[in-house]
């Protein structure tokens, strides 16, 4: 199973697009849900879930290997990563089509619902594009690269991208790079991708971003500290500012709010055994809010519904 890999602090390297347990080829959910999934969609030992943080204790979880599920922006649809494909979900997580050709992982949506967009380490330097339907797939090339002024390294790793973070307006877009160690902005086009710049610097390890506007992002990631953190990025100017989170232990996984004033991350508690649950973080306060409480828990890749 292809994957997009994502470093964790504990181990040397996990699966970001994470792999859960198998089921049938043919439609992979074994379980089924009688009810509209949540607004938040994450993975966890439990399979394919969702919650809401206001009632995160009345968790939805169905045994299946749907992963990277995101909600379609403004929308009921849900497209989620399947063995290496590309799949499209009702809002009560069953499978409703896949994407025609290609073999996509960590599919997200434009921020207008209209596209769906996933990496495939074969294409190098581009991403791939369906519409809403999975159709009419479309590589998308990244242009303008040779105008960086970039060190051998940093080129090198922009022969792989990991993730893809389309900012609020769909006008740019961070792309996590071979390494882990930068994110390539540039602007969005209709049949390209054309670089701005490669950031953050000075970081030792970088992770998921989320934009908070066309301007600024949050993402996980490390500079002077053996633990994973939230930081802020101006893209303009290059800038960082650190968030947080105090007490906390942040794994690669992050995600925002439909109203941006907090995130959701996946941590581990100071001073506690290891267990990797969801945290609400609110931005103006500092104050962070345990959503998921099991032991030796492994709740990963949540996403918000905008």
């Amino acid at each position: 199973m292809m994957v997009c890999m994502l470093m964790l602090s504990v181990l040397l390297i996990i699966t970001g697009c994470v792999e859960a347990p198998k089921a049938s080829a043919e439609d992979p959910t074994q379980d089924s849900i009688a009810q509209d999934l949540g607004p938040i969609l994450y993975h966890s030992w439990d399979g394919f879930c969702s919650m809401s943080a206001q009632a995160p204790a009345a968790a939805l979880c169905v045994k299946s290997n749907y992963t990277a599920a995101q909600w379609r922006p403004l929308g009921e649809q849900i497209v989620a990563e399947n063995s290496g494909k590309v799949v499209f979900l009702d809002s009560r997580g069953n499978l409703i089509g896949r994407a025609l050709k290609g073999s996509g992982i960590c599919p997200i949506w434009s921020p207008d619902g209209q596209y769906v967009y996933a990496v495939n380490y074969k294409l190098g330097t581009a991403i791939e594009r369906w519409d809403s339907f999975g159709k009419n797939r479309v590589i998308v090339p990244i242009t303008g690269l040779n105008t960086l002024q970039l060190q051998p390294t940093t080129k090198s790793s922009l022969t792989m991208i990991q993730l893809i973070s389309f900012s609020p307006s769909g006008k740019r877009v961070a792309l996590l790079t071979r390494d882990f160690k930068e994110m390539l902005i540039a602007d969005v086009n209709d049949k390209s991708l054309s670089a701005r710049s490669v950031l953050p610097r000075g970081f030792s390890y970088v992770a998921q971003s989320v934009w908070l506007d066309d301007e600024h992002l949050l993402f996980v990631g490390r500079q002077d500290s053996t633990r994973g953190e939230l930081w802020e990025l101006d893209v303009n100017s290059g800038t960082t500012i650190r968030r947080g989170i105090e007490k906390l232990w942040l794994r690669d996984f992050v995600t925002l709010s439909p109203d941006r004033q907090s995130v959701i991350v996946t941590a581990s508690e100071d001073g506690k055994p290891t267990s990797w649950n969801l945290w609400q973080y609110f931005l103006d306060t500092s104050q962070a809010k345990q959503l998921t409480t099991s032991l030796n828990a492994e709740d990963v890749e949540p996403a918000w519904r905008h």
